[in-house]
């Protein structure tokens, strides 16, 4: 994921993540973000179809800045990159 954003030679306004990633948890992408020095302030969008009141409060704690429920509807994502 970090080698993602610097091969492309920027740096990234926000990270979209979905909970429901196949080959890993998102949320374990969001902690290593967030224990990342270079990345721990960068603003993180969480996109979840079904989602637990566990994982609601997984997802406040570990400081992201949106949740947005599947499926994705692009003006409400440019909002909340707006806010963020």
């Amino acid at each position: 994921m970090f080698n993602t954003i610097e091969e492309y030679g920027k740096t990234a306004d926000m990270v979209l993540i979905d909970l429901e990633l196949k080959k890993s948890d998102g949320l374990e992408l969001v902690d290593k973000l967030r224990h990342n020095d270079k990345y721990k302030d960068l603003p993180v969008v969480v996109l979840g179809e079904t989602v637990s009141t566990d994982t609601i409060l997984k997802i406040k704690e570990m400081n992201v800045n949106s949740l947005v429920k599947k499926p994705l509807i692009r003006t409400y994502l440019l909002i909340v990159y707006a806010v963020s």
